[in-house]
Formats: structure tokens, sequence, C-alpha cells
């Protein structure tokens, strides 16, 4: 199986989504601080598709729990199905 090849937000994306939310998780609201973050998360558009390291796509998260929820309850059961519907072509 190939990899996809992820498009990752740059350093600037990451510094206007980081002043943007103030320094806080766009999930829970808590301030981040040193090793819980901050991560950044697509939002809508997977790191996957072309176009979606943009700042809309672009959520400021806290590592723990955020991030980890999000991905867990959204983005592993959608790489799953992604894969199954590969090796079955």
């Amino acid at each position: 199986m190939t990899r996809q090849r992820r498009y990752e937000f740059d350093k600037k994306t990451r510094i206007e989504a980081f002043q943007r939310c103030n320094g806080h998780c766009e999930q829970c609201g808590n301030k981040i601080l040193s090793g819980n973050g901050p991560e950044y998360h697509h939002r809508y558009k997977p790191a996957t598709e072309p176009g979606s390291n943009t700042l809309d796509n672009c959520q400021v998260l806290c590592a723990r729990p955020c991030h980890k929820l999000i991905t867990d309850k959204e983005s592993k059961p959608m790489q799953a199905r992604t894969k199954r519907v590969f090796e079955k072509r």
C-alpha cells in the first residue's frame, strides 16, 4: 500500500492560528501550557487532501484530552475505512 502525502501546516499558519485562539484550546477553552500542546488539527479537510493546510482548516488544541479524543473518535475510524476501501479494490 502506498503512503498518502500529508499536507502539514506551515509555521506562519500555526502562528496565526495560535494568535487567533489567544493561547487557548479551541475545543475546551483551557489555556495551553508547556507540555500539553499546542497541537494543530485539520478541522474540515483531512491532512491527506490538497489544500487542507489553510488557516481556516487549522484548529489549535491541547494535546490531552482534546486532540487525543478527536483523533480517536473521528480520524482513526475514517483512516480505517479508507484503508478497507483501498484494499477492496
